[in-house]
């Protein structure tokens, strides 16, 4: 009797201690992705180590050992969660809870009139044991042929858990089967630790993979919409986008639309896929306007874009806005502009200096309020002479952090503007590559926010 309770005492304490160790991983894994995977991981250990307590501290009256196996109910609801959540195969709750209600009464009326313990506790027990079994049992018998090995290794550790339940009602009343009920439960108990996070590990990278693979479809549609080597008459053009993600929320498009160019970049607030779809939404509204209306304002283009916007995105339920510049070239030398967006800056290659031009013609960022009335929008006009060269950014440039560390100072206006000053005489080409690579050294290759610039010059005769 002495070596079977020294026997029980250490099984008791694998026991134990394998739920714990299960417990605190599955928590360090929640705590770190944090998805519905993870947390129904952590709810098989911590139900599990949950009924291991309540049926330690339970007494042996036979309603108190009822109240210790339907804790043992908590961990067959988890375990059939897990299952449905990797799988989707749904878990039948209505006839669980009421099997386990049924399984309580049947039981309670039986301890009453005095039948024996396998006729007491069994009833229970097939309630305690039904979401597990059920759950599991249909994978295997419907689902099987489409199961990873693993998935396939967690369905039978938990039928394999699920009939466990069951023989507490065999075993229960005598004690020379305890090692034997034990060892059963540490089986069930290794089983689960080796299938169980294989599942969610399997699934979280599956998904991981499928998000990535998204993002990057997203992300070469985002820049195959983008103009490549774009050309307007009478400008020379290097246009640059750096997405801080795998899809940017900055946007900048050109159109030659009669005797018109049009220069146009925004930024949508955040970044990311959503801000992303908003980015395309946003190309897609102002070139249809621009290819219906040749004969439109820079001022009556943001009016028209920001009303269908702000219907889009109420629709979408997204508080989103966007900063804007329309600039239209009219003639050879007159830049009209306007916009709720950063300064733009003017090389004039007479004085060599650097023209700081407001961008506040539009009183609100596209998409903020319905409508705008015109009164309230204005354009400013520009003289553009031979050589003069134009550079139209968003805030990543300014913005952008030395080492991506904002404490470190950010590139900053003043930067930006002697940049311009030292590298305005040379190519297009070679000052899109050189501010590039100024970020690039001042940010060390990191960047909190998209970065997105334009160039434009006009030819000289």
């Amino acid at each position: 009797m002495e070596v079977q309770e020294a026997v029980l005492s250490t099984l008791l304490v694998v026991y134990a201690s394998a739920v714990l160790i299960n417990s605190l991983v599955a928590g360090l894994l929640w705590i770190r992705q944090r998805d519905e995977l993870t947390r129904a991981q952590l709810f098989i250990w911590a139900s599990t180590f949950g009924s291991l307590v309540i049926q330690g501290i339970a007494g042996s009256t036979m309603p108190l050992v009822l109240v210790g196996l339907t804790a043992v109910f908590t961990v067959s609801c988890a375990i059939a969660h897990l299952l449905s959540v990797s799988s989707g195969v749904a878990v039948p709750w209505r006839r669980s809870f009421l099997l386990l209600g049924l399984g309580w009464a049947v039981a309670l009326f039986s301890d009453f009139v005095g039948l024996p313990f396998f006729l007491v506790t069994f009833p229970l027990l097939c309630g305690v044991a039904f979401p597990l079994l059920s759950t599991a049992g249909e994978l295997l018998v419907r689902h099987r042929a489409r199961l990873s090995s693993s998935e396939l290794g967690m369905a039978i550790a938990s039928l394999f858990y699920g009939v466990h339940m069951l023989d507490f009602a065999l075993l229960g009343d005598k004690p020379e089967w305890g090692p034997f009920g034990f060892s059963l439960g540490l089986l069930c108990i290794f089983a689960l630790s080796i299938f169980a996070p294989a599942v969610v590990v399997e699934k979280i990278t599956a998904t991981t993979a499928r998000t990535a693979a998204e993002m990057d479809a997203a992300r070469r549609i985002q820049m195959q919409l983008l103009p490549h080597n774009p050309k307007l008459p009478g400008l020379e053009l290097a246009c640059y986008m750096k997405p801080a993600d795998e899809v940017g929320g900055d946007y900048y498009d050109v159109h030659h639309i009669g005797d018109r160019a049009w220069i146009l970049l925004g930024d949508v607030t955040g970044h990311g896929l959503s801000s992303g779809l908003v980015m395309l939404m946003a190309q897609s509204v102002m070139s249809s306007i621009l290819h219906t209306r040749s004969s439109i304002g820079p001022g009556e283009l943001n009016i028209l874009a920001n009303s269908v916007l702000h219907q889009n995105l109420a629709r979408m339920g997204e508080e989103r806005t966007m900063t804007i510049v329309s600039l239209c070239m009219e003639g050879e030398d007159e830049l009209v502009l306007s916009g709720s967006h950063d300064n733009l800056y003017v090389h004039r290659k007479a004085t060599g200096e650097v023209e700081v031009v407001t961008v506040s013609q539009f009183p609100f960022q596209l998409g903020l309020i319905d409508e705008i009335p015109a009164d309230i929008v204005s354009e400013t006009r520009l003289r553009i002479e031979p050589g003069d060269t134009l550079f139209v950014i968003t805030d990543g440039v300014t913005e952008a952090a030395k080492t991506g560390d904002y404490k470190q100072g950010m590139f900053e206006e003043s930067r930006l503007i002697e940049f311009i000053k030292r590298h305005a005489s040379q190519p297009i080409e070679a000052i899109r590559s050189a501010l590039n690579d100024d970020l690039e050294r001042f940010t060390q290759g990191v960047y909190h926010d998209d970065v997105t610039f334009i160039i434009a010059r006009r030819q000289e005769a």
